[in-house]
């Protein structure tokens, strides 16, 4: 589960510095696309930080809420979200992002549900 937790994390930190990005457009969107950054940063990180340990319930958690932060750049849009239209839409940095979050919310919530044993 870490892994894919790390692995979804680079994939969204990543897609925020592809091409026509949400950082190309951070003085239009103020800040949340630091809390984007920061969300994936804190999903990742918690990741690395238990890859030779345990990631317990707590740390599933974390990383679940890091990658929820994403959500806050796409505050008017969670209809599309829901919708799956990262996917439809070709770029290489809406690709990732779906990788990021959809991948890490699954990733995540699997292990809060089944935590690594101690």
């Amino acid at each position: 589960m870490k892994l894919g937790i790390l692995v979804c994390g680079l994939c969204g930190l990543a897609s925020a510095f592809l091409g026509d990005s949400v950082w190309a457009a951070r003085e239009a969107m103020g800040g949340s696309v630091w809390a984007y950054v920061l969300g994936f940063t804190l999903a990742s990180g918690v990741a690395v930080w238990r890859l030779g340990k345990p990631m317990l319930r707590w740390h599933a958690i974390v990383a679940l809420i890091g990658t929820t932060l994403s959500l806050m750049v796409h505050r008017g849009a969670l209809d599309e979200l829901v919708r799956l239209a990262p996917i439809t839409h070709p770029s290489a940095a809406s690709l990732l992002y779906a990788l990021g979050l959809y991948g890490g919310l699954i990733f995540g919530i699997g292990a809060v549900v089944k935590p690594e044993p101690r």
